[in-house]
């Protein structure tokens, strides 16, 4: 009988890869401050990377035809290069290999500390179903971001179990050794003519075997095929012991239409939305190829706007704060102006734009042209006498001069330019931006009727 080796036994831990935003992947060689890919990995990533470039039937969160992950560079000296882009998240190749991509937040904190920043922000998207307190217990160092949403599914669906699964009443059809519910005469014939011992009957029957417990089941089993980290492995393996009595899903889209939201299944929400993520690829973008890959992306730009607008609404400083608004256009028949963030202060009569941008500036001296005239068309349009534009912290230099318009200019609009410290607490960054909007607002400003 032949024994496997203990080498032979041992499941390799597949290898995860780190980068930040802007940063670059070589292929066998590092150099430059890229980071280096072994060539299998490096041509599966690079594979990946180009169909995805030239598909047009997904659509990113803002509605775009196409969606490019990493650029394609070629470099003399060092060869090709594969950039990261705005997207941060998680890509994980077919053989379990991971390409981390960090958001660039701070100048000089680790990736631990990114990782919680990051995941914290991630939490004011409305499409995100996790509280920070439930990151509380993670250990960050040793998780990449896939595996710590995993972990977060996990733990829902194990408090759901350990609740008690919800059962319900499903119709079965069966030749049976009892009669039971009704009888289906003609297949009752065709099946047990010479079988008086058996009955065809229909009936309902009390189980835990209902489409949110299969949608469950069917996600747990996926996972546990994709997880390389041992706890999430244990998870996976304990929680298959509670659903023992429930199928898999044979039709993921058909058990997601009968999941009908009631006062039973509430507690199944965030679950499902989980179930979601991971069997539907449901993200902000969704990405597939040949190498069968899963990409679990997210724009940062969106990512910073959503958070922006939760601290601002969690802090009470305004009386109210409004998203993507459009309510105003530039022209009678069209021309809708979209402003990231409409803010009114308590007392004022115009509101506060603001407008998020996920960038450094190239020239730190200035703002370009471009988002001169588009804040400018902001702050004409909605009245408002300040608009403030939101970059990140992330080590540029803070002290920008705000715009002004000439003097007896109407509309009188001031831009004016606000670094956000991401490593600070919400309220405190609320506070910040209240404060900066308070002191740049001219005097006079804002006040009375519109």
């Amino acid at each position: 009988m032949r024994t496997r080796t203990a080498q032979q036994m041992t499941k390799t831990k597949p290898e995860t890869y780190t980068v930040y935003e802007f940063g670059g992947f070589t292929c066998g060689k590092r150099v430059g401050g890229y980071q280096s890919l072994p060539p299998d990995t490096f041509a599966a990533l690079e594979s990946f990377v180009l169909e995805n470039r030239t598909r047009t039937d997904y659509t990113d969160y803002d509605g775009a035809d196409t969606i490019e992950l990493m650029g394609c560079t070629s470099k003399k000296g060092i060869g090709e290069i594969l950039t990261a882009r705005n997207y941060v998240g998680t890509v994980t190749l077919k053989d379990g290999t991971v390409i981390e991509i960090l958001p660039k937040i701070g100048k000089n904190i680790g990736a631990e500390r990114t990782k919680e920043i990051f995941l914290r922000m991630l939490a004011a998207l409305p499409d995100m179903n996790f509280k920070l307190s439930e990151m509380a217990n993670l250990d960050t160092r040793r998780m990449n971001i896939y595996e710590i949403f995993i972990r977060m599914f996990l733990q829902e669906a194990l408090g759901l179990a350990r609740q008690g699964l919800r059962s319900g009443y499903t119709r079965v059809e069966r030749n049976e050794c009892f009669c039971k519910g009704r009888l289906l005469m003609d297949r009752h014939v065709r099946r047990n003519a010479a079988d008086a011992a058996h009955f065809y009957v229909t009936y309902k029957k009390f189980t835990p075997n209902r489409p949110e417990n299969r949608l469950l089941k069917s996600t747990v089993l996926l996972l546990l095929k994709q997880t390389s980290q041992a706890e999430n492995n244990r998870l996976c393996r304990e929680l298959l012991t509670h659903l023992e009595a429930v199928e898999e899903s044979r039709d993921i889209d058909g058990d997601f239409a009968k999941c009908v939201k009631s006062r039973a299944t509430v507690h199944y929400e965030k679950a499902l939305n989980w179930c979601r993520v991971f069997l539907k690829r449901k993200s902000f973008t969704a990405f597939s190829g040949e190498q069968k890959a899963f990409a679990l992306l997210f724009p940062m730009e969106r990512v910073f706007e959503s958070y922006v607008v939760r601290a601002l609404r969690r802090s009470g400083l305004f009386r109210s704060v409004l998203e993507q608004d459009e309510s105003k256009s530039l022209f009678t028949d069209g021309g809708y102006l979209r402003p990231d963030i409409v803010a009114y202060r308590r007392g004022d009569a115009y509101p506060l734009i603001m407008d998020t941008k996920w960038k450094v500036p190239a020239d730190r001296s200035k703002i370009s042209n471009a988002d001169l005239y588009q804040m400018y068309a902001y702050g004409a349009r909605y009245k408002s006498p300040l608009v403030l534009l939101l970059y990140p912290l992330a080590g540029a230099d803070p002290h920008f001069k705000p715009y002004h318009t000439h003097k007896g200019a109407v509309p009188c609009v001031t831009v004016a330019p606000y670094f956000v410290d991401l490593e600070a607490e919400e309220a405190t960054m609320a506070k910040s931006i209240f404060a900066a909007a308070k002191q740049l607002t001219p005097i006079g400003a804002g006040s009375g009727k519109p």
